[in-house]
């Protein structure tokens, strides 16, 4: 299984870890299960976020935490990236 899945947003691809995304994310669990053991497949897949109502400052914040990156959200960005954890069914995140 490869490490790293893109995960695209307004022109910008995120490489992100692929386990983190499945075990922050219900939504990507659900969306990427019916994929998950065949490695040919997996490696033509890439999720692209549609919706451009956030910024990708909130978005590329969010894929951090979701991989237990270090990030530097603002206070006033905190409910975007509450926004973005209800899209994604990230529960532990959207509670913190």
């Amino acid at each position: 299984m490869q490490q790293s899945f893109p995960v695209m947003y307004d022109s910008t691809t995120y490489n992100v870890d692929l386990i983190s995304l499945i075990n922050s994310s219900q939504k990507f669990k659900e969306l990427i299960d019916p994929f998950i053991n065949d490695l040919n497949q997996m490696k033509e897949l890439h999720l692209e976020i549609l919706c451009k109502q956030f910024t990708k400052r909130d978005i590329d914040n969010f894929l951090k935490i979701c991989q237990k990156l270090p990030t530097d959200v603002q206070n006033s960005e905190m409910e975007e990236i509450c926004k973005i954890a209800k899209m994604f069914k990230a529960e532990a995140i959207y509670e913190k």
